[in-house]
């Protein structure tokens, strides 16, 4: 005596498979005498519209030797395009693989009913299917967190993929996923982490942007014209934007900044400190103390035409914020007289401060160079004072031994300049 259990599936895994008269999979549990059946079966399905009697619909289908493993059994049916709106019954044979003799019919006729309950009614018998659960009334689950679903793959990408989707794409097709909502809604990707949402991503169209939501609030657009506009600080390595780059906090990059349009922020840092060299040439410099002087000559270097005391003076610009670590003098020193190169600070109260000091000695007939690493106010603070050079002697010859050829101040920045 054979009994049997079952329960329909749609193939695509939803209602399409009926609106659209592809196949779907029946699963079912077949007894043998009481108990679960092992070995090969044959199996015919009809499909009528009521549950006795009735008419035929579609072809009748023919399954012969059917593996039946545990009971369990399944067997893809294709009745055609037969379902609409109304209820319909299975009706199945079955026989021993070996026999050629006549088929006995599994009673009673197994419904199906209209097409939006026949979706919730395929998982409905949870315990023949080892798969598919039923969740709330709206839903269907499978695994407990720890297995796999991969369409079109056999195998995850790593052992961290738990879902996964794969197109047999040809060339340089796209192949991929689409989150889609009605007109108006707001398609998204969320991160959970222990029942907790933490952070999702999300398109509005409303503003045709697309936007990235962490810790309950929007952190970071990209709006309809392509550009980037980040609500808090950014840090980054190189930051590249066709377009604008805006940020109401501070920009932070380990690389470059660039950008076709605007780029706005609060302040543009940079993820370690860089060290910069800002250069003086010797041409630039003038007289502070009302002697004459020359540079920019054809063999470089300013010095005080005169002889006697004074001082040459060129104005430095540093960004606020800078840290000095070195000045370097490049000079020639072929007279009795010595020179004094100071880096100096203004207050504007009136005040002079000397951050640093280089004193040459001696005579010779090269170039010398002479560097300080001996910074007294090494924080540059525009806002209090303004920057100088001053080359300073006692006794200039008034001609080309004595010269300053130029000076270089390093210094390091923790922003984009």
């Amino acid at each position: 005596m054979f009994n049997t259990k079952a329960f329909l599936m749609c193939a695509a895994m939803g209602l399409a498979g009926f609106a659209n008269a592809e196949p779907i999979s029946y699963q079912g549990q077949l007894k043998d005498q009481g108990v679960a059946a092992n070995g090969v079966y044959d199996f015919k399905f009809q499909l009528f519209n009521t549950e006795v009697g009735g008419t035929q619909l579609g072809v009748e289908q023919d399954a012969p030797d059917i593996n039946v493993t545990d009971g369990l059994f399944r067997q893809d049916l294709e009745f055609g395009d037969v379902f609409n709106a109304n209820d319909a019954w299975l009706r199945v044979f079955v026989r021993v693989g070996t026999s050629t003799g006549a088929f006995t019919e599994l009673l009673p006729r197994q419904k199906i009913t209209d097409v939006p309950k026949a979706a919730y009614a395929t998982v409905a018998e949870t315990a023949l299917d080892s798969y598919w659960q039923v969740g709330d009334s709206s839903s269907i689950f499978y695994g407990d967190g720890v297995e796999r679903v991969l369409v079109n793959r056999s195998a995850p990408i790593n052992l961290n993929e738990f879902f996964g989707v794969h197109a047999s794409t040809v060339g340089t097709a796209f192949g991929g996923m689409h989150i889609s909502t009605n007109a108006g809604g707001h398609p998204f990707y969320g991160y959970v982490v222990g029942g907790i949402i933490k952070s999702y991503s999300y398109y509005a169209p409303g503003t045709d942007s697309w936007n990235l939501w962490v810790g309950g609030n929007d952190v970071f657009n990209i709006d309809s014209n392509g550009d980037p506009v980040v609500a808090g600080d950014m840090a980054a390595g190189s930051v590249v934007a066709t377009g604008d780059l805006n940020a109401d906090g501070n920009v932070i990059a380990g690389g470059s900044v660039s950008a076709q349009g605007a780029v706005t922020g609060a302040l543009f840092g940079l993820t370690s400190s860089r060290t910069l060299t800002y250069s003086v040439s010797g041409d630039t410099f003038h007289s502070g103390s009302g002697r004459s002087f020359a540079g920019g000559d054809a063999v470089g270097g300013a010095y005080q035409t005169q002889s006697g005391q004074g001082w040459l003076m060129a104005p430095v610009n540093l960004p606020d914020g800078a840290v000095v670590t070195s000045v370097r003098i490049s000079f020639l020193d072929n007279s009795t007289g010595d020179m004094a190169v100071a880096l100096q600070a203004r207050n504007f109260t009136g005040t002079l401060s000397e951050l640093a000091l280089i004193q040459s000695s001696g005579a010779s007939v090269a170039v010398q160079t002479m560097t300080t690493t001996n910074i007294a106010e090494p924080v540059i603070d525009n806002s209090l004072r303004g920057y100088h050079l001053r080359v300073f002697s006692s006794f200039w010859p008034g001609n080309l031994l004595l010269r300053i050829f130029g000076v270089q101040i390093e210094y390091t920045v923790d922003e984009v300049q």
